[in-house]
């Protein structure tokens, strides 16, 4: 293999690595009959998903390490007069993950995102049970995204790293979306000296860069870096959700040098 050109000594080159990532069509369903949430803990969960190999990302012309997060959508709408509160519990392979509740005001949808399912794989199931504390509480809409995070080698020097394509790379369509986008697909570092958030940058390469032994070159926001539920609600727009923007192409050079 060649070794850098500017001195002599320097660590060896490995090859170029050039990997793209394609993503499935969104996993989202609209019930034509909203349905009635019970004022109680259901037995069985409304919302349900085993994974499968047709939600996952899919790597070109090979996989670099990662793991997969999911993010699971609850959504519906309080048809009553006034103020209804509705509850959750979200659970992985029939284990209680998290529960909560929140307020959703009289005419107004709703939207649970639960970013909970850090290291997912094909058959892990995906739930949530929904109730309320009135039955003109209803629910209507679900969905399951898949992204990958925390890729690419961990604690290695890479030159000319890119991310020259990366965008929200899930739209979801049914109902009346609106998708809140950020910056939020992150560089080997969590903070910089300032403690500000860095970020990567369509098509600006790093000519050199270490990336860490935990989140490897980036990571998604929702779903790994926030682990946790969000409630959004609206007047007009379900499912409002946010979107991770994520990787579709990556290039770097690996050095031949472990740090």
């Amino acid at each position: 293999m060649a070794r850098s050109p500017n001195c002599t000594g320097a660590p060896l080159y490995k090859g170029r690595v050039d990997v793209t990532i394609s993503y499935p069509d969104p996993d989202e369903t609209l019930l034509e009959t909203p349905v009635a949430l019970p004022t109680s803990e259901p037995g069985t969960a409304q919302i349900s998903y085993t994974l499968a190999s047709g939600h996952m990302p899919v790597w070109s012309p090979f996989e670099l390490e990662h793991i997969k997060t999911a993010v699971l959508y609850a959504a519906g709408k309080n048809t009553s007069g006034s103020a209804i509160t509705v509850y959750y519990r979200v659970l992985k392979n029939g284990v209680s993950v998290a529960t909560g509740s929140g307020s959703v005001a009289a005419g107004y949808y709703y939207t649970w995102s639960h970013y909970r399912f850090l290291d997912v794989v094909v058959g892990d199931v995906l739930s949530c049970k929904l109730w309320a504390s009135s039955a003109d509480m209803k629910w209507d809409y679900k969905a399951v995204l898949v992204w990958p995070t925390r890729i690419g080698p961990k604690g290695r020097l890479l030159v000319n790293a890119t991310a020259d394509e990366y965008s929200a790379v899930y739209t979801l369509t049914l109902g009346t979306p609106l998708r809140q986008d950020r910056e939020v697909f992150y560089t080997p570092f969590d903070l910089d000296p300032g403690g500000q958030k860095i970020y990567w940058r369509k098509s600006l390469p790093f000519p050199v860069i270490q990336t860490t032994e935990v989140r490897g070159l980036g990571c998604v926001e929702f779903g790994d870096i926030q682990l946790s539920t969000q409630l959004l609600t609206s007047a007009t727009y379900h499912p409002y959700w946010y979107g991770n923007k994520c990787f579709k192409r990556i290039s770097y050079t690996p050095l031949n040098l472990r740090v």
